[in-house]
């Protein structure tokens, strides 16, 4: 489970950056990312997230 921005559609990715203890929600566009913004990822989901056990899709 996860609140994202309004401006978050489908297909965007949930990423965590390194050294940033938040997840972020971006787009791609042709040959880069767009920012949506910050979201909030409940429970365990977050630290498999942070541990890399989610693949980019």
């Amino acid at each position: 489970m996860c609140l994202v921005s309004k401006n978050t559609a489908v297909g965007d990715t949930i990423c965590v950056f390194f050294g940033l203890d938040m997840p972020f929600v971006i787009r791609r566009e042709d040959d880069y990312y767009i920012l949506i913004g910050q979201c909030y990822v409940e429970g365990e989901t977050i630290n498999y997230l942070e541990e890399g056990r989610f693949g980019v899709t």
